[in-house]
């Protein structure tokens, strides 16, 4: 999974003032007092990505346009209890623009970090909220504007699925694409990427599934 991370980091993409630049890095200095969990959520926040356990080694995601080779595909009789969809996040927990800072390499600046330039679309009801996204391990802007507007674009996406499979279930892993149809709500291989999930000792699979698109990793330079 690391080496498919670091490939996935490698990847060059194309700038509006010309040239490319690896799609992810990160720059920066620990010490070991500092601590591991932070040091983690600062690395994976400069790549978005997920680090997991899986049954005790550590599995790397980065997140990417990964939806035309879902995993195996759900429908109504997978499922054995009841479902919970929420659509769209409140307005009180959603936001129209990121803001921001990243690592300035300058001389002039001295390493500091700097505002980035926001990321931002129409907000729904005439107020503007805000989400904070400072990335201490960064220092390219367009870098930042990337991570940025995956956040936000995730958020126009942000419908969450909960319910319980039956043993199939078992067929899935966190942070895979799978197609789920759903008669009571016209669905149609809709995809998900399951965000939270526990295999029960009773060969039930309890999930919590997280609406996918593909808008949310498209970039244009």
């Amino acid at each position: 999974s690391f080496i498919t991370a670091a490939n996935l980091c490698d990847e060059t993409v194309s700038l509006a003032a010309g040239g490319t630049e690896p799609r992810y890095r990160a720059d920066g200095v620990f010490s070991d007092g500092d601590d591991p969990t932070n040091v983690i959520d600062n690395l994976k926040a400069a790549m978005n990505a997920d680090l997991d356990d899986v049954g005790g080694k550590f599995r790397l995601t980065v997140f990417h346009n990964d939806l035309a080779d879902p995993g195996p595909a759900f429908t109504d009789d997978d499922m054995i209890e009841g479902f919970r969809w929420v659509q769209t996040p409140a307005l009180s927990d959603s936001f129209n623009i990121v803001r921001g800072s990243y690592t300035d390499t300058r001389d002039a600046a001295l390493y500091q970090l700097v505002d980035a330039p926001q990321v931002e679309i129409a907000n729904r009801d005439g107020i503007d909220r805000f989400d904070s996204f400072d990335l201490a391990l960064v220092q390219s802007p367009s870098q930042w504007q990337r991570l940025a507007k995956q956040r936000l674009q995730g958020q126009q996406y942000g419908g969450e699925f909960t319910t319980v499979f039956n043993a199939r279930g078992w067929l899935l892993r966190k942070n895979m694409v799978i197609p789920l149809s759903f008669n009571r709500l016209g669905w149609v291989e809709k995809l998900f990427r399951v965000a939270e999930m526990e295999h029960r000792i009773d060969g039930t699979c309890p999930v919590m599934l997280r609406e996918e698109n593909a808008a949310i990793y498209a970039w244009d330079e």
